[in-house]
């Protein structure tokens, strides 16, 4: 057996031992007025999901958009459905990657969510 086999069967062993089936975590923004929205990520977004939140917010009219990688939780690299269908080592469950193929849509939708609230509730007040 190489080396990277056992590697991952370890990892595996690991993330057995915890016996979850599910796992729950926080997405945060914050917004200051039209100006700016902070976003806060429990893990690693790949890039692409960078670039929709990013193109999202400035269709909302934010100026400018900051997001924090591995704040508040750690679920591991958060890849998009093509990195899963590749194989890629980030989609491989161990430590560092903890999720399913559909989290990164599920982040990105609550992020989007939450962004439209945000600007949701600055539109009622003005």
């Amino acid at each position: 057996m190489c080396a990277t086999s056992l590697l991952y069967a370890d990892e595996e062993y690991e993330i057995a031992k915890e016996s979850k089936r599910a796992v729950e975590t926080l997405v945060q923004t914050l917004t200051l007025g039209s100006e700016v929205a902070f976003i806060s990520v429990p893990g690693e977004l790949f890039v692409e999901f960078w670039l929709k939140i990013n193109k999202e917010a400035n269709t909302m009219r934010y100026g400018s958009t900051i997001i924090s990688a591995y704040s508040e939780d750690y679920v591991g690299y958060i890849p998009d459905k093509a990195a899963f269908e590749k194989g890629s080592y980030e989609t491989r469950l161990a430590r560092w990657s903890r999720v399913t193929p559909d989290a990164g849509d599920q982040i990105f939708q609550a992020i989007i969510d939450c962004l439209r609230s945000s600007k949701g509730a600055r539109d009622e007040s003005s």
